[in-house]
């Protein structure tokens, strides 16, 4: 547990320290906004952000949710480079399979290569579909900085 005692006041006070409130903090930081204070109860990552790691898809129902995704996967490729610390994302790719018309056009909204069956509407394989080990990935307190 970090023992810095928190400040008296700051222009942003993030309560939580799962991948929203984590998100939230490195984009302000990102953005220019120096003055954050991320709070969390335990450990980072150590609630339900814990649980639910591993595959990050990028294809949803939603075109926009799709968009964010794929910012996150993105983001994901490049937190090493940008920070320095591993973070053990892995692109180990995926294949979709569809068996209705609505779905094969939710599929045919995201670029890539799509793979034709008899069977299904459509097949996709996304080369950079990936996840993360939270035991490689989520840095012992002491390396947060």
């Amino acid at each position: 547990m970090n023992s810095t005692p928190l400040p008296a006041q700051a222009q942003v006070v993030v309560i939580g320290g799962g991948i929203a409130g984590c998100s939230t903090a490195y984009h302000l930081a990102k953005q220019g906004v120096s003055d954050v204070v991320l709070i969390e109860k335990d450990q980072l990552t150590a609630g339900s952000t814990w649980h639910a790691a591993g595959m990050v898809g990028q294809l949803r129902a939603s075109a926009s949710i799709t968009r964010l995704l794929q910012y996150s996967v993105d983001l994901y490729q490049s937190l090493e480079a940008l920070t320095g610390l591993s973070t053990g994302w892995k692109s180990t790719g995926s294949i979709r399979l569809c068996c209705t018309k609505d779905r094969r056009i939710e599929i045919e909204r995201h670029p890539g290569p799509h793979l034709g069956c008899r069977e299904v509407e459509a097949v996709r394989h996304d080369p950079d579909h990936g996840g993360r080990t939270p035991v490689q990935t989520d840095p012992p307190p002491h390396d947060l900085g």
